[in-house]
């Protein structure tokens, strides 16, 4: 894949969703601390598309790092993300500067590994590790958005409260690591430039490849 690729096909669309959900300010303070469990309609909506965009990207990224990847119709994130973090081991611990306020990790945790007993899932959790690997919470919550989404999770709340900023701050995050890492493994330097309304507001990193770094 080259850059103008991952730019025009996946990096357009995050900052499509990202536009989307900046516009939300308008309603909820982009308040990471106070605000984090206001949930609603438009953040359902956008919290499905980043996650569903999150799995399509991690497939793409597994297999550019590994050609030996071939993603089916029920390849799970365990399988994509065991390719991705045997690529790159530090997008485990990558952080992500949000507003230029917050550090989030929204891979912390997350460890895979094969199964060593046959015939059973064959990419499972790292239980050898301390403490033991965890898939992500944000990664539950929308799953239990999309398939259960009057179910109870807390005595007053069902799991439509998990569509909430927290999680869909958290959630950005994770996709924006991933859609950097594609840009960034097919970077020509020097020549790969994204113009400076398709680099984000939501976080605040600079990279070889915006525009913005040539005026300072």
């Amino acid at each position: 894949m080259i850059f103008k690729e991952a730019r025009d096909v996946y990096w357009k669309y995050y900052i499509s969703l990202e536009e989307q959900f900046m516009d939300t300010q308008r309603y909820v303070e982009f308040d990471y601390i106070n605000n984090g469990r206001s949930y609603s309609m438009e953040y359902l909506k956008l919290f499905q598309a980043v996650c569903s965009e999150v799995d399509v990207v991690g497939k793409v990224l597994a297999a550019q790092i590994d050609p030996s990847f071939k993603a089916t119709k029920t390849t799970g994130i365990n399988e994509w993300w065991y390719f991705v973090s045997r690529g790159d081991a530090s997008l485990v611990s990558r952080k992500c500067k949000l507003l230029e306020e917050h550090d989030i990790e929204p891979w912390k945790g997350f460890a895979v590994k094969i199964n060593p007993i046959p015939g059973a899932k064959k990419y499972i959790l790292d239980d050898t590790l301390s403490p033991k690997a965890k898939t992500p919470e944000w990664w539950n919550s929308y799953n239990s958005v999309k398939h259960d989404r009057t179910g109870k999770y807390e005595r007053h709340s069902t799991n439509y409260a998990k569509a909430n900023l927290k999680n869909l701050f958290i959630a950005f995050a994770a996709l924006f690591t991933l859609e950097i890492k594609l840009l960034e493994n097919s970077y020509n330097t020097g020549d790969d430039r994204l113009p400076v309304d398709l680099e984000s507001k939501l976080f605040t990193e600079d990279f070889p490849f915006y525009t913005h770094l040539l005026r300072v």
